[in-house]
């Protein structure tokens, strides 16, 4: 075998090698304010390879704690639209995931939902299957989106200013009464 026969079969060896490792996408949501205690983003991914996929979200955010909804979903009208969620976690706890049996309409149908209090940074890591069914690399055309709304459970100073203020009246209707 010719020098440029190994160096052809070496180049095919690693373009198998690459097909069948998973994708791995990384990027950063920027989350807008919906008032002065919340943020909310949007997002999604599109992949255009089959085959196993690790993606990470990682949301900007003003605020950096309180209680966090998020969700994701995704509709695959054929094979080559089908995304499987495999597991989604945000800051290492587990999103729960549901896939619907819609056989005879879709391919697939799958949301996954997560709510709890957390401190960030928020990175939220999916991973999944795209193309269900399809061999490694094919061309498809499959996605899910997603939302995150993060809400800051410690009240405004204002509001703890009036708080504070209603307990100083209280004591002191207290402290008049005799007896």
């Amino acid at each position: 075998m010719s020098t440029r026969h190994h160096l052809a079969a070496l180049l095919l060896a690693l373009a198998g090698t690459v097909d069948a490792s998973p994708l791995l996408n990384s990027t950063t949501v920027q989350s807008g304010p919906v008032d002065e205690r919340e943020q909310a983003a949007v997002f999604g991914i599109v992949h255009t390879n089959a085959g196993l996929f690790t993606d990470t979200f990682n949301f900007a955010t003003a605020i950096n704690s309180g209680s966090v909804s998020a969700s994701l979903g995704t509709l695959g009208f054929t094979k080559s639209t089908d995304i499987d969620f495999i597991s989604a976690t945000l800051n290492g706890r587990a999103f729960d995931v549901l896939k619907f049996d819609l056989a005879t309409v879709l391919e697939s149908s799958e949301a996954a939902w997560f709510s709890d209090s957390l401190v960030g940074p928020f990175e939220l890591i999916v991973t999944g299957r795209a193309g269900q069914g399809l061999a490694d690399g094919a061309l498809i055309s499959a996605s899910y989106a997603g939302t995150f709304n993060l809400v800051n459970d410690v009240p405004e100073p204002s509001g703890l200013a009036l708080a504070l203020a209603g307990l100083c009246v209280v004591a002191m209707a207290r402290r008049r009464r005799p007896g």
